[in-house]
């Protein structure tokens, strides 16, 4: 299909519109339509390194880059993202994943530290490694 200038860190497919979706280290966020002859649908430069990403049911791409920096954006526009945040935790995010239900997702980084985050509203609902563990058994 085509390539980015650095490794690729992460791939989605979105089944709805038959797009691929790459993040890269070299700080680009690729869409792709295996079909056509020119593949390269768009490209969104990004503050930093893609570390992951994860397609929400909707259509909602949300990614985790280096310096805690999270985009999310609609992979019907991907000319500009949709919301553009911070993340609570520290050091470096490790993974992303959405909710089935499209309300939000949740964030992990190398040390374990988890939060439950709000897509909508743009408010954190739980940082689980703050809690308890008697407090994350009633959860």
């Amino acid at each position: 299909l085509g390539s980015h200038e650095k490794p690729v860190s992460c791939v989605e497919y979105c089944a709805s519109s038959a797009m691929l979706l790459t993040g890269s280290w070299d700080g680009t966020l690729k869409q792709w339509d295996h079909r056509a002859a020119q593949p390269l649908v768009a490209t969104a430069s990004l503050p930093d390194k893609v570390y992951t990403m994860s397609l929400s049911p909707s259509g909602k791409l949300v990614v985790g880059m280096a310096s805690q920096h999270v985009h999310i954006y609609d992979v019907r526009n991907m000319s500009e993202a949709w919301q553009q945040r911070t993340s609570s935790l520290t050091p470096q995010t490790r993974c992303v994943r959405c909710n089935t239900d499209d309300t939000g997702y949740v964030l992990s980084t190398v040390e374990g530290r988890v939060a439950v985050e709000c897509v909508e509203k743009k408010k954190k609902l739980v940082d689980l490694w703050k809690m308890k563990e008697k407090e994350m058994a009633k959860m």
